[in-house]
């Protein structure tokens, strides 16, 4: 973090405040700010591209800078109040042509700072493979890490450590319940604790096991979700892109061909009786399905039984095992339908 000014007319210092010197400085809370913020003001910016001669009169001016000072203020927390606005095109200049964040070098205006919130937002690095390394983090003095399967995630193949099934069903059913409520969701508010769910789900301290019982999986999910509310982007847009490489990864697998992809019954060849107990079954599947989401997947493996006997009860040990070993099964049981 850097520490700068925001100053008014005469030089007269109207703020003080620390400034990330990289996206790794960056709370993912601050992120979604920005996110939303920007894209309010992308929003305003179309509605008016096909009416060239708004953008020459004051009320664009006007306009363009308030949603600057929304997003400065919502990126830093500080009201810029009497603060200098600046000039936006010299200050975009400057960062097109020095892409290194050296805030402390430029005017102390509010467009410089919206310019160098872009340069800081730019050092955030897509994942990429390192050979025989888990994706990992620190955090509050402690180190987490995805499980080898991070990497399977980048090269869609399944070598390394499986994430457990109630690891995979908890940040699944996170991600779904996430789905239903987006649309009213425009500020971002209930995505960051999607994302910290996910978190919560899948990173992990050296030697630290998942629950296997639903009041502990409840309990040790909630309470890291209120712990990891200071991370900062980076890790975050990490673990997000590893769950969804990851599940994509799972789908492309011939393992789990029939887990993804159930036979369907021909109605047309069964009697009516037959037909009628199918489609009434099907029905009851599809409400089961809606009321418990991606829990399902422990009827399925209690209801076989494969796997009793792994941990102390048959409800344990169906969230132990390893995911990629419970979608085998289903999908084993479903090729025989």
């Amino acid at each position: 973090m850097v520490d700068i000014e925001l100053t008014g007319k005469g030089g007269k210092v109207i703020a003080s405040f620390p400034f990330p010197s990289s996206a790794k400085e960056v709370t993912y809370s601050q992120f979604l700010k920005f996110e939303h913020l920007h894209r309010a003001k992308e929003d305003w910016y179309n509605k008016h591209k096909e009416k060239p001669a708004y953008f020459e009169t004051a009320a664009f001016r006007l306009e363009y800078v308030r949603h600057v000072i929304k997003i400065v203020e919502g990126f830093t927390g500080q009201k810029t109040g009497l603060g200098l606005f600046g000039d936006p095109v010299e200050s975009f200049k400057q960062w097109l042509g020095v892409r290194k964040v050296d805030i402390s070098k430029t005017e102390k205006t509010v467009t410089a700072i919206y310019a160098n919130i872009w340069k800081v937002l730019l050092t955030y690095e897509k994942p990429s493979i390192k050979e025989g390394e888990a994706y990992s983090f620190d955090y509050k003095g402690k180190t987490y890490s995805l499980s080898a399967s991070y990497r399977d995630a980048l090269t869609n193949n399944l070598r390394f450590d499986s994430l457990t099934t109630a690891q995979l069903i908890e940040a699944l059913e996170a991600a779904r319940i996430y789905e239903m409520h987006k649309s009213k969701d425009p500020e971002h508010k209930f995505l960051f604790t999607t994302v910290l769910n996910l978190v919560a789900c899948l990173a992990l301290e050296e030697g630290q096991s998942f629950p296997d019982k639903q009041s502990d999986i409840d309990r040790f999910i909630s309470d890291r979700v209120v712990y990891f509310q200071g991370l900062n982007m980076e890790v975050c847009q990490q673990v997000k892109f590893f769950f969804w490489q990851h599940y994509d990864s799972l789908k492309k697998n011939d393992s789990f061909y029939w887990f993804f992809n159930p036979p369907k019954q021909i109605l047309g060849k069964m009697e009516e009786a037959e037909r009628k107990a199918y489609q009434k079954q099907a029905k009851k599947n599809k409400e089961v399905s809606k009321r418990i989401g991606h829990r399902y997947i422990y009827e399925r493996l209690l209801e076989s039984g494969a796997f009793n006997g792994y941990r102390q009860t048959p409800h344990q040990s169906v969230r132990a095992i390893a995911a990629n070993d419970a979608l085998t099964e289903i999908s084993r049981q479903n090729a025989k339908l």
